[in-house]
């Protein structure tokens, strides 16, 4: 009786751990913001330069947080890159969140920022709104993608070719 069980229990673990094993689904992989933040910047047309120049990244998690109303415990890694000229409403944002209801606090931390770049741009520079209005919100597992660009359309598919 005794083997009988630990031949079961045995089978049990090899089981779980044939389970455990490493499958293709890119919700639960590791998705490097960074590369796909950067790829959205190489890939969307942009009438400003977004990526090259020293002052157009945005590093600091405190400013990314304040910026953007998301909140620490949502975001464990953010990245933003934006024209710092201010002529511009061009943005490029990716942020890590820590579960599946951090992903929906982002979603609608973005879809605030919207709102109020829409109501600022309006009067100060109204050839920006249509850019933000067609601003792309793309989710990938527990990451969510930003962008605001001359055709934001092709983020999705940004994405998914980074990703995978």
């Amino acid at each position: 009786m005794k083997k009988l069980i630990s031949v079961l229990l045995l089978a049990l673990i090899l089981v779980s751990a044939a389970s455990c094993g490493s499958g293709s689904n890119t919700d639960t992989q590791s998705v490097d913001i960074e590369k796909v933040a950067l790829a959205l910047v190489d890939g969307l047309p942009f009438d400003s330069e977004i990526k090259d120049t020293e002052n157009s990244v945005v590093a600091n998690l405190d400013r990314i947080y304040e910026v953007f109303s998301v909140s620490a415990d949502d975001v464990t890694k953010a990245c933003f890159y934006r024209d710092m000229s201010a002529g511009s409403a061009e943005e490029v944002a990716a942020f890590e969140c820590a579960n599946a209801q951090a992903v929906e606090n982002v979603k609608s931390a973005l879809g605030n920022r919207i709102t109020y770049l829409h109501d600022q741009w309006q009067s100060y520079g109204p050839a920006q709104v249509p850019k933000i209005d067609g601003a792309a919100i793309v989710v990938k597992g527990n990451c969510v993608f930003f962008a605001i660009s001359n055709d934001s359309s092709s983020a999705q598919q940004i994405v998914d070719n980074s990703v995978n």
